[in-house]
């Protein structure tokens, strides 16, 4: 499968990443760049590797304790599509969809 970004999840990730330089460095940026390269890769062997998330049809990547990827699988255009950057902070839906 191919591993796509929609444009909303790379301007969050790009918010995250300057954030992050200006609050621990660019270490701290390419260290998180690494982990989401690596556990990305992943998913395009195994795209069903993470958890359901809270709405349906999404999963849960969870890069790090502070970063969390939200992605959709797409069986027919063979491709999973990353479509949100969250920190576990910020607000979830009230309940699991299903």
């Amino acid at each position: 499968m191919t591993v796509l970004w929609l444009t909303t999840a790379l301007r969050q990730l790009a918010k995250l990443l300057i954030d992050l330089e200006d609050y621990a460095g660019p270490q701290a940026v390419d260290n998180l760049q690494a982990k989401i390269d690596k556990k990305t890769r992943l998913l395009e062997t195994q795209p069903k590797l993470y958890v359901e998330g809270w709405v349906k049809g999404s999963h849960e990547l969870v890069v790090t304790a502070n970063v969390v990827l939200v992605y959709r699988i797409q069986h027919k255009k063979k491709a999973v599509t990353i479509v949100r950057v969250l920190k576990p902070r910020m607000k979830r839906p009230a309940t699991k969809k299903k």
